[in-house]
């Protein structure tokens, strides 16, 4: 069960008295870093505070072969990851937390960008492709089925 401690440089302090460990969580809940003592999540804080990094960071991930927009929303250096909110281009998401080690973001620069669109466009060029594929196939006369051998459809 988690506690709330305190606020430390704009980041909630908790407890977590099964795990026995502090907490500090962002603005939108999700932990940042934790620690034994309160001091040293208070460091940890700070340590954050003093990268000068001004959250939120506009930004793309990279899923397969699609390129999202959106925002790093903060850091977890515990375990190297961080939180990406998307611009409401996912179909399924809102935001996930990206593992710095495996998975790809890119800052939204004006080059990124530009790449980003240019994949956007390639992927709708691809749905249409697909599209009139599934069109062509519905073309396609006489299927080799069960009445193709003159035998009863069904069970």
């Amino acid at each position: 069960m988690e506690t709330r401690i305190g606020e430390f440089r704009d980041y909630g302090i908790f407890y977590d008295s099964r795990n026995k460990k502090f907490i500090l969580k962002d603005s939108e809940g999700e932990e940042v870093a934790s620690g034994k003592t309160q001091d040293e999540v208070e460091a940890q804080a700070e340590k954050i505070a003093k990268a000068a990094f001004k959250f939120p960071i506009p930004a793309l991930v990279v899923e397969g072969d699609r390129t999202y927009a959106g925002k790093i929303t903060s850091l977890n250096i515990d375990d190297k990851s961080c939180i990406f909110s998307y611009d409401g281009s996912h179909p399924y998401h809102s935001r996930t937390k990206i593992r710095l080690s495996h998975q790809k973001a890119y800052p939204l620069t004006r080059h990124n960008g530009y790449i980003h669109k240019e994949i956007a466009g390639k992927m709708i060029a691809i749905e249409r492709l697909q599209e009139q594929i599934r069109d062509q196939t519905k073309l396609l006369e006489k299927p080799i089925d069960a009445e193709f051998f003159g035998l009863k459809s069904g069970f």
